[in-house]
């Protein structure tokens, strides 16, 4: 139905609508992009080395795998992932092992956990807290998703 000049629906059009402020729209828009803020503009300067140290912060394995695919894209994920001290590869290493079974982020994470363990292979038995991240946890893991896989292969044949 056409509104006309002639009807009851055009003559009251608008009467009971509220705006929103202004102000209300700015900081809906604000708090949806609040999140990512930090990490976007860390990488946009190319400061690899402080956008990687806040990802694993960020407990959100979305962000942080974009974040190392685009690291992977642009051929920085070495950069990222050295000269670390040992909280920041601890950080890391809790993140792989809290995200190395799901099988959406295997692909990526096993070439970060690869590449992590390639470069810090040196500091292996200095740290306890490393050497346990790495031997108990991640062996532990790797060692399901390995029985996991060939239970699979036996069932498709």
């Amino acid at each position: 139905m056409i509104s006309t000049s002639k009807n009851y629906k055009y003559f009251f059009r608008g009467q009971y609508v509220v705006t929103a402020d202004v102000e209300d729209v700015q900081a809906a828009k604000t708090a949806e992009k609040k999140e990512a803020v930090g990490l976007r503009a860390a990488f946009e300067a190319i400061r690899v080395p402080t956008s990687t140290q806040r990802c694993p912060e960020q407990q959100n394995p979305e962000v942080v795998l974009s974040l190392i695919e685009e690291l992977v894209e642009r051929e920085a994920l070495h950069i990222a992932l050295a000269n670390r001290d040992e909280d920041e590869v601890i950080k890391l290493m809790d993140f792989l092992v809290w995200k190395l079974p799901d099988h959406r982020y295997a692909t990526v994470l096993l070439e970060v956990a690869r590449i992590t363990l390639d470069m810090y292979a040196g500091v292996v038995g200095l740290s306890d807290r490393f050497d346990n991240k790495l031997f108990n946890q991640m062996n532990l893991i790797v060692a399901d998703q390995v029985k996991l896989q060939k239970g699979l292969l036996e069932l498709s044949g």
